[in-house]
């Protein structure tokens, strides 16, 4: 499974994501935060770790008026591919 949180503006009311496994998801977006996720395709794995975005291919913003804007997931996160594609670290896991 995929995961996606995050900040997004006081005037983005809906973000839809185009992915790599599942094609468009809708994130959730409530008070200035924004959740969504979806199953991974094992036969996309390969493509999703190729790719230097990962699974999410881009993003379009919804804004309060209606208006619809075309962002990289690098500016809706504010990190750079490389960082986006990072293995997360720590966590509670024992071997």
């Amino acid at each position: 499974m995929r995961i996606v949180t995050g900040r997004v503006g006081a005037g983005v009311v809906g973000l839809e994501l185009s992915t790599e496994a599942k094609g468009g998801v809708t994130a959730t977006v409530t008070g200035g935060y924004f959740a969504a996720w979806w199953p991974d395709a094992p036969t996309t794995e390969e493509r999703e770790n190729a790719s230097p975005r990962g699974d999410v291919k881009g993003v379009t913003a919804i804004l309060q008026e209606g208006s619809r804007h075309s962002v990289s997931p690098e500016e809706l996160t504010g990190r750079t591919s490389a960082r986006l594609n990072t293995p997360a670290t720590g966590g509670s896991a024992r071997d």
